[in-house]
């Protein structure tokens, strides 16, 4: 059974009830990451009341917690924004075959088929950014691990609830931290990573001011 302490003191979640979860649809992300994000999900749903989550960028994480969410009776709507259209095929298909397609809204917005990820960060990629100023819903949870993050995060200003959380994977890079001044915000997690700026890796976590 892995245990962290996260934020709070005696906060911590469990990962024994969940191993089969994790092990389908493990997410690529730290096991701290991970915790930082269910710890504050099950906060958002403790009133009973139907959680909002908004995620640039689909993947296993949009499998994995969607999945946990639903093991543990928890109502929700995940809305996934993906603009690499070979990878929206294939999870459409993954989301389709794992009973999520009720709960995942997967969107696919500024499409393109360019695979070389230097290229991708040239693309012009207006829909995909500002696809949430366009709807009339405000969100519990942001989860921002797609391109154009810096904008994303500049537009999350405007659709997260007042108690709600945005949290930033992979925020260690300067490029990302135009807009983190707009929040009440922190470096959450800090792991050893090579392929990182300065080889390491964080996750941000932030909220509205108080």
């Amino acid at each position: 059974m892995i245990d962290y302490n996260v934020d709070e003191p005696g906060l911590v979640h469990g990962y024994k009830e969940d191993i089969d979860l994790l092990n389908r649809f493990f997410p690529c992300m730290w096991l701290d990451e991970i915790s930082h994000i269910l710890l504050e999900l099950r906060k958002h749903a403790s009133d009973g009341r139907k959680i909002q989550v908004l995620e640039w960028g689909s993947g296993n994480s949009s499998l994995f917690f969607s999945k946990y969410l639903m093991s543990h009776g928890i109502d929700f709507k995940w809305v996934s924004l993906e603009y690499f259209v070979p990878w929206y095929n294939e999870m459409v298909k993954e989301i389709d075959a794992n009973g999520l397609s009720d709960k995942i809204e997967l969107i696919l917005l500024s499409p393109t088929h360019e695979p070389d990820k230097d290229k991708q960060r040239q693309l012009y990629m207006y829909a995909y950014v500002n696809y949430p100023l366009t709807v009339d819903t405000c969100y519990d949870l942001v989860l921002i691990d797609g391109r154009q993050r810096s904008l994303c995060l500049k537009n999350t200003s405007k659709v997260l609830k007042q108690d709600g959380v945005v949290f930033m994977h992979d925020a260690e890079r300067p490029w990302y931290h135009e807009y983190m001044s707009m929040f009440d915000g922190d470096f959450v997690t800090c792991n050893v990573c090579p392929q990182a700026v300065d080889g390491v890796q964080k996750m941000w976590k932030g909220s509205h001011s108080v």
